[in-house]
């Protein structure tokens, strides 16, 4: 007995590409372009649509990242020790010193809001 397939249309991406897609966007949660990675790596083509009906499957949607834990007692008293210390400094001894969290810089890419894919009930994994 010889099985005929059932016509149709064929499947724009594989098995083993589907995996990928899952597994890269779990392995990478704030990978924005799993499309790009899938042509590079795997050197196939698929469209964002198809890649989002893929992570809807196992249940992988789009997030907004959470924020960290707030400051606790302990933090701010020792920001505030910080300041009092060096409350009295000119302005040439604070020319030298830089504060990397003060400023936000954005060199490559978009400055808008990211998003995370992960599953449900995965929060601060």
């Amino acid at each position: 007995m010889v099985c005929r397939s059932t016509g149709g249309r064929t499947r724009a991406s594989t098995h083993r590409e589907n995996r990928f897609i899952v597994s890269t966007s779990l392995r990478n949660v704030f990978l924005t372009s799993v499309k790009k990675e899938l042509n590079e790596v795997r050197g196939a083509k698929a469209s964002a649509r198809i890649i989002g009906r893929r992570l809807k499957k196992p249940e992988i949607t789009s997030y907004r990242p959470t924020n960290g834990p707030k400051l606790s007692a302990a933090h701010r008293q020792a920001r505030m020790s910080f300041g009092r210390e060096h409350l009295n400094r000119t302005e040439e001894q604070w020319a030298f010193i830089f504060f990397s969290d003060e400023c936000k810089t954005c060199l490559t890419g978009a400055d808008g809001p990211r998003r995370v894919y992960r599953r449900c009930g995965e929060r601060y994994a």
